[in-house]
């Protein structure tokens, strides 16, 4: 996957310059989650890429990655990103017309997708390292959805600290991210597992305090991955491809802003909307 996408980042910054799509616009519906990791697709699309490749891009927003799955069987997407987790092997296994495609984020050493929080209280009670989340036992640990990409990091800092996943936590979920930053804040959860700009936010507004990154919880984890519909690919993959060179673009900017962002402010404020 990671050889591929250097490949095509190298193949999109050759061609996305020159090459002129003779064909309509096709309509590629897309399905995202407001997390950084979309960071490629924003860009592309505020900036004008898919335009460029002649993509009509239509986002819709789910609140987890995962929810978006009965939209994909439906027909009411082309394209989404999806937790690598069981509900995609599942739907899978099962038949669903789904192909992975592209990489949408893994925890590549420095750049965890998640992080692992508590709330600000439990943090200054004492809870600053993973060993001592030992002291979560009999708490409430808040994820989006059971068996979630979320769901298998919180279990595996817990092992970290010595604890029992399945009997030491009371787990409260099918909640929304946004919700569960907003809990932890609250009080109504002890510790969740969110996706790396909102556990900064909820830290920033001393709604929590992060533990660990995803990339100390699970280093080099697949977390999310671009899936595509079976039959729009094998029908549309010059439509397909035309959008990766635009995405591939965004990403190019997305990872150089990262890396030195006082240096792109354009991308900065994309990133903030």
């Amino acid at each position: 996957m990671k050889r591929f996408i250097n490949l095509a980042l190298v193949v999109s910054g050759v061609l996305f310059g020159a090459i002129q799509a003779a064909a309509a616009k096709d309509m590629i519906r897309v399905g995202y989650g407001p997390f950084l990791s979309g960071g490629g697709l924003f860009i592309a699309k505020e900036k004008g890429y898919f335009d460029k490749m002649d993509v009509t891009v239509e986002l819709r927003r789910f609140d987890d990655g995962s929810l978006a799955v009965p939209a994909m069987i439906a027909g009411e997407l082309e394209v989404t990103n999806l937790p690598a987790a069981a509900n995609l092997f599942n739907s899978v296994a099962k038949g669903a017309p789904l192909v992975v495609f592209a990489d949408w984020g893994n925890n590549r050493a420095g750049f965890g997708y998640t992080a692992f929080s508590v709330s600000q209280k439990l943090h200054d009670d004492g809870i600053k390292t993973i060993a001592d989340l030992v002291k979560l036992k009999g708490k409430k640990v808040g994820v989006g959805a059971l068996d979630s990409i979320n769901h298998y990091n919180a279990a595996q800092i817990l092992l970290k600290a010595g604890l029992n996943p399945s009997s030491d936590v009371e787990w409260i979920t099918n909640i929304a991210q946004p919700d569960l930053m907003k809990m932890l804040g609250q009080g109504q959860i002890d510790a969740t597992d969110l996706s790396f700009n909102l556990a900064v936010f909820a830290q920033a507004n001393k709604m929590g305090s992060i533990i660990a990154n995803g990339d100390q919880i699970a280093p080099g984890a697949q977390i999310a991955a671009f899936v595509v519909r079976k039959n729009f690919l094998n029908e549309k993959r010059d439509a397909m491809l035309r959008f990766m060179i635009a995405y591939l673009q965004g990403i190019k900017e997305f990872n150089a802003a990262a890396k030195d962002p006082d240096k792109y402010p354009e991308i900065v404020t994309i990133m903030a909307k």
